[in-house]
């Protein structure tokens, strides 16, 4: 799988780590490639550049109980007083 930016795939899901700017990024990714990219920031969350700052502090302190955290709102139950919907 070949991407038009000098970035690789890997990189170019990155965009907040400083590997391409947001400027950078064409709209020449086929969905396999945006797929890819979107399961490898779920597997290699950066908790250095978050959107969630709250959930990127717990990611840093504890890994293992982040991951409990994610698998409990995945089931549809509370996580800090926030019910989600069940996806699994």
């Amino acid at each position: 799988m070949s991407v038009s930016t000098s970035c690789t795939l890997q990189r170019a899901c990155q965009l907040s780590s400083g590997c391409c700017s947001r400027e950078d990024w064409k709209p020449v990714l086929s969905i396999s490639a945006v797929v890819y990219g979107l399961v490898y920031l779920f597997l290699e969350p950066n908790p250095s550049d978050p959107l969630n700052r709250e959930a990127a502090d717990a990611l840093r302190a504890n890994r293992e109980e982040f991951a409990r955290l994610v698998q409990r709102s995945l089931r549809g139950q509370s996580v800090a007083g926030q019910t989600f919907p069940r996806l699994v």
